[in-house]
């Protein structure tokens, strides 16, 4: 059984409560699905047809006039049982004060904002994967350089959802880097390095992936030692910061590269 619990702000106000009605069904196994940021009818839509697929209930705290009239058509046709858990709560609390309510969030527009931007910065990241696109990369937030199977373009994607402009750029020896990257402050670009084992075991795994002989130069230590030396000789020329990947979660290496350029 699913639960989806809606929000068209960052926080979820309604999560707490639903999870706390529901530990008075002990052995009832129910999976609740958050949904938080919900700023536009056709993302609207498309959780009410999931929501619809898994025949679950809906609990929302939708402010927005238009998108909570909205979802309530959605759910009437559907056929999606569900409340909207502030129209009593808020209608009560109305009458009390003797006000109306405001038909938008205080953090309505600080969502609106936050979630172009990341918008913004995601399409930004697949643009300028892998070094695609220079002239646009040069503007990027972040710059990550290092060798293949690094992280990079998932460390990228990463960032984005955090509203971050980041791109990457492959080293390799047979190709020098570009230009425009030693013109770049060192402060903005990050490189990536790793245990030349452990990427040679990353590299193995992709080529059986992809139906290719291991027994390949790509995935020889040799070749691996080269481009990871390489790879840290451009690094030690740019100056930048260096993250090394080995063993370390996406969300922790976010955390370290924003710490040290002074994010967090």
């Amino acid at each position: 059984m699913y639960i989806y619990v809606i929000s068209d702000v960052l926080e979820q106000p309604g999560y707490p409560l639903i999870s706390f009605i529901l530990q008075r069904f002990p052995g009832i196994e129910v999976e609740i699905v958050q949904v938080k940021g919900v700023a536009d009818r056709e993302k609207l839509e498309n959780v009410a047809q999931e929501a619809g697929k898994k025949e679950a209930l809906i609990f929302h705290t939708i402010v927005d006039e238009d998108m909570r009239s909205g979802l309530k058509q959605m759910m009437d046709q559907l056929g999606i049982a569900g409340l909207d858990l502030l129209a009593p709560i808020t209608g009560e609390i109305a009458r009390f004060l003797g006000l109306k309510p405001q038909l938008k969030s205080p953090g309505q527009e600080k969502l609106d904002k936050e979630y172009f931007r990341r918008v913004e910065a995601i399409e930004f990241a697949v643009r300028c994967d892998d070094g695609r696109d220079l002239a646009q990369a040069m503007k990027a937030d972040l710059v990550l350089i290092g060798v293949s199977r690094t992280s990079k373009t998932p460390l990228s994607i990463y960032l984005a959802n955090e509203g971050y402009r980041v791109a990457n750029i492959p080293l390799m020896p047979e190709v020098s880097p570009p230009r425009e990257l030693f013109l770049l402050p060192a402060r903005r670009i990050t490189g990536l390095t790793i245990e030349p084992e452990t990427l040679q075991r990353i590299r193995q795994e992709r080529l059986k992936v992809m139906g290719i002989p291991r027994q390949t130069e790509y995935a020889s230590f040799k070749r691996i030692v080269e481009e990871l030396e390489y790879a840290r000789q451009i690094m030690s020329k740019i100056g930048c910061l260096v993250e090394e990947v080995t063993d370390r979660s996406l969300e922790e290496l976010a955390f370290m590269i924003l710490k040290e350029k002074g994010e967090l």
